[in-house]
């Protein structure tokens, strides 16, 4: 992953990426959603609750350069 959008469409998925933010006062804001959007889909794609590791390695690395 090389940009920020890939990434940000690797963390949301199918959400469409152009409405997200519209409520968000600042850039703290706006990591709250994707936090939360990551946490989220890492519970349904971790190896221990029977998710596919490669999936969840590229879900995590998306996460890292966000943060």
């Amino acid at each position: 992953m090389s940009t920020l959008k890939e990434c940000l469409s690797t963390i949301f998925g199918s959400l469409s990426l152009g409405n997200l933010f519209v409520e968000c006062d600042n850039f703290d804001d706006e990591f709250v959603i994707v936090k939360k959007t990551y946490f989220k889909a890492a519970l349904k794609c971790h190896p221990d609750k029977g998710g596919d590791a490669a999936v969840f390695r590229e879900l995590h690395t998306a996460f890292e350069v966000c943060s």
